[in-house]
């Protein structure tokens, strides 16, 4: 279900910059890249003490973004990146891995895009079904057991963001995600990705 929904997702996108994107001085419409995205900031503990990790929950990932001229120095660009290692609990009995997709609408000024806009985090828990495991309860010990299946959550979000543009064919984005935005739990997570044009 996950392959299959990335795989739809970057295929939709490339089709649709094929379909209407416009020459722009022969800038590249479609960007393939590779970078990191730090997920949750300060709401991830990293020991048995409770210690909150400051940078959260560190991911490798892919994106794939286009970027087709609205005129007057406006551009929309759907983007996209996923997680392709996802990162395994300590036990290695579940394994996570996130998918984002965004709408942006970027304005362009010189070499630099200012770009926002909404978008939808994926979360994708896939179990290996392990057995129970203890853990603390409380004062006591429970076993809890490990999940066998794998289940997807959802979470609109607002992204907003800076893209360097290094000629026609390079560019680095910076962007930053705030995740349930109404919500008292509310996160904020932070992307960063090289790209190359290809299309």
């Amino acid at each position: 279900m996950l392959k299959k929904t990335c795989l739809n997702f970057l295929i939709s996108l490339v089709l649709f910059e094929l379909a209407y994107a416009k020459s722009n001085s022969g800038t590249k419409h479609v960007f393939l890249g590779a970078g990191a995205l730090a997920h949750q900031f300060e709401k991830v503990t990293k020991d048995r003490s409770g210690s909150v990790d400051k940078v959260g929950v560190t991911y490798t990932i892919v994106g794939l973004s286009g970027r087709l001229s609205l005129g007057k120095g406006f551009y929309f660009n759907p983007a996209g990146s996923y997680t392709i290692l996802g990162r395994k609990s300590q036990d290695d009995a579940t394994s996570v891995s996130l998918l984002t997709t965004t709408l942006f609408f970027t304005k362009n000024i010189l070499f630099l895009d200012f770009k926002a806009g909404p978008g939808v985090l994926f979360q994708i828990m896939s179990g290996k079904s392990m057995g129970g495991v203890v853990r603390s309860n409380g004062n006591t010990n429970s076993t809890f057991m490990r999940p066998s299946y794998s289940s997807v959550s959802r979470v609109l979000t607002i992204n907003a963001g800076i893209g360097v543009l290094f000629g026609k064919y390079v560019r680095m984005d910076l962007d930053g995600i705030l995740a349930g935005a109404t919500s008292l739990r509310r996160t904020y997570s932070g992307l960063a990705q090289v790209s190359f044009g290809f299309l």
